[in-house]
């Protein structure tokens, strides 16, 4: 069940928003947050056949005055008042009879840990459901707290925070949560807003879902959810792609979830995430870098489609492509990538990087020459194929001058957030031809569909409509 917290002052703010978000399966009304008494016969009304809780917090208002709110909510119909463990002692002697429609919930805003004594108390404790909210530092991390959370009997909640736990808001049936909680706005990070929800085409969770999803760090601007979900979604798939922050390679695959049966790669994991497979297509061990990765019973094979990704926009969108000379700026993942699946170009091929020894390292490796960044001087009739991490996100630095850029230069910007980098701008200023890195994403991302599904995939134009 989709549960969506109302944090509104007023009763007609509230009842306007339980309106237009009736295809929520509950609400949780924060009593808390609202400065005049609710009007519960309305409520009732507006709620027929959704799952209630009221929820007061001891921070905001007085022991007593929770107390009456308390009854009264559960006197006017509501499935469940929620109830800190904090405040259990001195709520307790008047909401303890009703214990089928308490929660009892525990709260670690520092840390995804609970203790032994904790799980103790949760086991002798009445209330009906128990909820755990934590705060992972790392995905591996929260992926720990499963194991924990499958020894809590009964009904029960959880809930990982911040950006590292955002997944468990979405896949919640999976690992035997009851419910999810989702916000109008994100107010906090890792919370799952109804623009999120719509917007990335998240389907309801079920216990028998399959779940694929991104590693690297950062992902939080990554169109893989939205671009996945989308073709779930469309194809009828009961599959959902999520988020998984993470920069501990070792415990992240060591606590893995069964449920979990693909992932993408993403920096800085991709030629790291190459030990964790049992075997390699082709292209990847060519490529010395890994973008997918698909679960079968002996392990993960891994595959590179950022390889097929690069050629495919290359070609589909600049004639005669071949008479050009290619400048490779960067030496990681992507960098091998083009250098792999373009060999056939040998001699048109230069790559350039800030580090000049690892520039070195892949044009003896590829066999194609290598100059010095500064070395840089003439971009006439060339493809510069950005496959640094320059311009992504909030940094606003280039790899090279922009100035040096020429009319006649193609600049290949695989950095696709924001779409807008310092080299496309300048690009775009001198009237040379961009090929930006959403048609990389979209070619590769079609790549690892067919590659999880047998061939299935969206259409490069359905998807890019899309994104657009």
């Amino acid at each position: 069940m989709r549960v969506l917290t109302l944090m509104l002052k007023t009763n007609q703010d509230l009842f306007q928003k339980i309106n237009e978000y009736s295809y929520f399966d509950g609400f949780e009304i924060r009593g808390d947050k609202m400065v005049e008494p609710l009007d519960f016969d309305t409520l009732r009304l507006a709620c027929k056949n959704k799952l209630l809780i009221y929820t007061c917090r001891e921070e905001n208002k007085d022991i007593k005055e929770i107390k009456t709110q308390y009854v009264d909510a559960l006197n006017f119909g509501f499935d469940y008042v929620d109830c800190d463990i904090k405040s259990w002692e001195k709520l307790s002697d008047a909401i303890v009879e009703l214990k089928e429609y308490l929660i009892l919930s525990y709260h670690n805003f520092e840390e995804a840990k609970f203790s032994e004594h904790l799980l103790k108390v949760f086991e002798e404790n009445p209330a009906q459901v128990k909820k755990i909210a934590l705060m992972p530092h790392d995905t591996s991390q929260a992926f720990i707290c499963l194991n924990k959370f499958e020894r809590i009997s009964g009904k029960k909640v959880l809930v990982l925070m911040g950006g590292m736990g955002q997944w468990s808001r979405l896949c919640y049936k999976n690992f035997g949560s009851e419910w999810s909680y989702f916000c109008l706005d994100e107010v906090a990070p890792g919370q799952v807003s109804t623009k999120q929800l719509k917007n990335e085409h998240y389907p309801q969770s079920k216990k028998d879902t399959s779940v694929y999803g991104i590693i690297g760090d950062p992902v939080e601007h990554s169109l893989s959810p939205k671009a996945h979900n989308f073709f779930f979604e469309k194809n009828k798939i009961n599959a959902q792609y999520l988020r998984f922050p993470t920069t501990n390679l070792p415990e992240f695959f060591y606590c893995l979830p069964n449920f979990v049966n693909g992932l993408s790669v993403t920096m800085p994991h991709k030629q790291s995430v190459m030990s964790y497979c049992s075997k390699l297509d082709p292209l990847a061990k060519s490529c010395g870098s890994v973008n997918t990765l698909k679960r079968t019973a002996d392990g993960f094979i891994g595959f590179n489609t950022d390889a097929l990704g690069l050629r495919f926009a290359i070609k589909s969108r600049v004639e005669n492509w071949q008479d050009y000379k290619i400048l490779i700026l960067g030496a990681g993942g992507v960098a091998r990538a083009a250098l792999s699946v373009f060999c056939d170009l040998e001699g048109q091929i230069t790559i350039a990087n800030r580090t000049k020894e690892k520039a070195d390292y892949l044009a003896n490796e590829f066999n194609v020459d290598c100059i010095d960044i500064s070395e840089i001087k003439d971009l006439s009739n060339t493809i510069i194929i950005q496959a640094t991490a320059c311009g992504m996100g909030e940094d606003i630095s280039s790899p090279i001058d922009v100035e040096l850029l020429d009319k006649s230069s193609i600049l290949f910007e695989t950095v696709y957030f924001p779409s807008h980098t310092p080299m496309v701008h300048h690009a775009n200023k001198i009237g040379a031809q961009v090929i930006y890195g959403q048609d990389l994403f979209i070619a590769q991302a079609i790549e690892q569909q067919k590659i999880w599904f047998d061939g299935e995939c969206l259409d490069f134009l359905e998807l890019e409509k899309e994104l657009s």
